[in-house]
C-alpha cells in the first residue's frame, strides 16, 4: 500500500521537513552533474563499511572524514525511484515528527 496522507492535523507548516525535502533533492540533482566524477563524490560522502570495519582502512581518514558521512549520506539516494519514494513518506509523516 502507498500512503496518501496521514489523519493526524498539523499545528504548522513542517518547515524542517520541507527544507530536508529540498536538500535531497538539490543533492541528488548535483548528483547527476557529476557525471565520471559520481564515484568519488559517493566514496567521500556516503556511508562505506569498509572505512570501519578495516584498520588499515580508517588509518587514511581523520576523525572528521569518518563522523561525516554519518550526516551527509543521509542526503543521498542511489535513483529517482529511492529519492521519490523516501520524499514521499518523510512528505507524508514528517509533519507527525515535528509536532
Amino acid at each position: 500500500m502507498i500512503p496518501l496522507r496521514d489523519l493526524n492535523p498539523s499545528r504548522g507548516t513542517p518547515v524542517v521537513t520541507y527544507a530536508i525535502i529540498g536538500i535531497c533533492v538539490v543533492v541528488f540533482f548535483y548528483e547527476q552533474l557529476l557525471g565520471s566524477q559520481l564515484r568519488h563524490f559517493l566514496l567521500e560522502y556516503g556511508l562505506v563499511p569498509v572505512r570501519y570495519s578495516n584498520r588499515s582502512m580508517a588509518a587514511h581518514f581523520t576523525t572528521g572524514e569518518q563522523v561525516w558521512p554519518f550526516v551527509s549520506s543521509m542526503f543521498l539516494h542511489g535513483g529517482w525511484m529511492h529519492l521519490i519514494g523516501n520524499m514521499w513518506v518523510l512528505y507524508i509523516f514528517g509533519d507527525n515528527v515535528e509536532d
